[in-house]
């Protein structure tokens, strides 16, 4: 040991590191590296030449750079900084910047070197890096279905390069054999990826929750009919293609349109509905459904042809009295519709009664053209029919008089007997006559007859022998008298008018009734 008595230069020097304020200092060197100093006038102390703050660092080794410089006293001998381990951590010799490289244990010196009279000096620190946590990124899993096969499972990114296990909560939902998971039924599970520890790294884990579904069937497209028309006939659904084993049901949006029984679709009205088929869960696969959208057009009635003549043929009396005619809605196919003219001048009105039947005034008798016509309806189009009918009339043929002439037929028209009492109604005419009991006579009926048709006037078959009207009139002349039969009374006497060729006239046969009354004649003319 040796004493030695510093210098201002020195005192200035130190002042700064250990803040020294006396004016002189003295100091005694105890080895190398230490000094003992005294202070004259002051306090005094031991100060290493060179040391660091912290003996011992611990850190991750992945925090990164850092620096610890050593704090030197007294001497100004240049700093150098070394790493025992430069595999762990690296160190700047001038700055002292220490680089960490893997996890470990390195000791850090700082050698000061020799200055003036202060020797070379070194202090160390012990640097530990331990291991980083590992860090997982955020980890998660696609639902799978049940009828996938094994799944490959993709480890969640770390910044560790340890490798990674999996595990299941719950093996009767998914198992997994080494990173490739196998589902077995449907429901949840919790997957656990767990990653090593390395050298540098922690071990970690993170999980995932796992859904299995039941599989979506992949369903066709649901093909329905295209030409339904309202009360068509039923027709039958086919199934949608589709990879699940499970039945079809079916179900209507609009059961006024079309009702649905099985896979028997039923058109009920027109109009536009949907219709869905339903697939129930089976087996691996879901539920599943798919529609499809049809129209249903309205129908057409179908209106009948009426061609019977006690239908479409009524008699005509007068303009005043309506014609009846036995055609009724029920005729026609459809209830519901409606009459109209067509064509027809003389028709003045056309009804109803309750049955249907028609009743029309005409202002004349002949044909015309009727439409009968059913109005559109919610399921039907409108339809219309035209039906010819004819209002026919009998002959208005009148007898105006009977006259008893003598068989000679004297110029002056002398009358033997009488004739009284002609009545004429439209069904039948009564004729009061005076008959010789033993002479014929002849009796000359007229009758008014405004049509050309032929007419005749007998006591069996008028027509036998027709006549031809001329002037709208006929006269007929009949014997009687002078035989028994002629004298009976009633005695009808057979009169008919043939129809036209059209038929709005028909041919009319009547009776005129004769009153006999027998008388004795003058055998000469009085």
């Amino acid at each position: 040991m040796f004493t030695h008595r510093i210098a201002g230069a020195v005192r200035r020097a130190l002042h700064g590191l250990v803040g020294w304020s006396a004016l002189l200092l003295a100091g005694t060197f105890a080895g190398p590296g230490l000094a003992q100093v005294q202070v004259v006038g002051g306090s005094a102390g031991s100060v290493p030449q060179i040391a660091f703050r912290q003996p011992e660092i611990s850190r991750v080794w992945n925090a990164g750079s850092f620096v610890q410089l050593a704090s030197v006293a007294g001497s100004k001998g240049a700093v150098s900084y070394s790493s025992s381990d430069t595999t762990v951590a690296t160190v700047h010799a001038v700055t002292g910047l220490v680089t960490p490289l893997r996890q470990g244990q390195a000791t850090i010196t700082a050698v000061q070197a020799a200055q003036g009279f202060f020797p070379s000096a070194q202090a160390r620190y012990t640097l530990r890096l331990n291991a980083a946590a590992a860090v997982l990124q955020p980890w998660s899993l696609p639902p799978v279905s049940l009828v996938s096969g094994p799944v490959p499972l993709t480890p969640p990114g770390s910044n560790s390069p340890g490798s990674f296990s999996f595990s299941s909560s719950d093996p009767a939902v998914a198992s997994i054999v080494g990173s490739q998971l196998t589902v077995h039924r449907s429901g949840e599970a919790v997957i656990t990826a767990t990653q090593a520890a390395t050298d540098n790294y922690s071990a970690a884990s993170t999980t995932a929750r796992l859904l299995v579904n039941l599989q979506a069937p992949t369903l066709g497209a649901l093909q329905l009919p295209v030409d339904l028309v309202h009360g068509g006939p039923p027709r039958t659904l086919v199934a949608p293609v589709s990879d699940s084993p499970a039945a079809f049901s079916y179900a209507s949006s609009n059961p006024q349109v079309v009702q649905v029984s099985g896979n028997q679709l039923q058109v009920v009205g027109a109009g536009v509905a949907v219709i869905t088929a339903t697939q129930p869960a089976q087996g691996a696969y879901a539920g599943g459904s798919v529609s499809a959208s049809l129209t249903v057009a309205k129908s057409t009635p179908v209106l009948n042809t009426p061609t019977s003549a006690a239908m479409l043929e009524g008699r005509w009396q007068n303009a005043d009295w309506p014609v009846f005619f036995g055609i009724t809605y029920a005729a026609m196919g459809v209830a519901g519709g409606s009459w109209s003219v067509v064509d027809g001048d003389r028709v003045q009105s056309v009804v109803t009664n309750l049955e249907g039947n028609l009743l029309v005034r005409a202002s004349s008798p002949g044909p015309f053209t009727l439409r009968y016509t059913v109005p559109e309806t919610a399921n039907t189009l409108q339809v219309s029919r035209d039906v010819p009918f004819l209002a026919y009339a009998n002959s208005p043929f009148e007898l105006l008089d009977v006259a008893a002439i003598r068989p000679d037929a004297l110029p002056d028209g002398t009358v033997i007997g009488s004739v009284t009492g002609v009545s004429v109604n439209p069904l039948s005419t009564t004729v009061s006559l005076q008959v010789c009991i033993d002479r014929s006579t002849t009796y000359r009926f007229r009758f008014a007859v405004p049509r050309d048709e032929a007419f005749g006037v007998g006591w069996t078959d008028p027509v036998a022998t027709p006549l031809t009207p001329s002037g709208g009139e006929v006269s007929v002349d009949m014997a009687l008298g002078g035989n028994p039969g002629d004298l009976a009374t009633p005695r009808n006497l057979r009169v008919r008018q043939l129809g036209s060729a059209d038929g709005v006239y028909r041919d009319v046969t009547r009776s005129v009734t004769l009153q006999v009354t027998p008388i004795l004649c003058p055998s000469s003319p009085v």
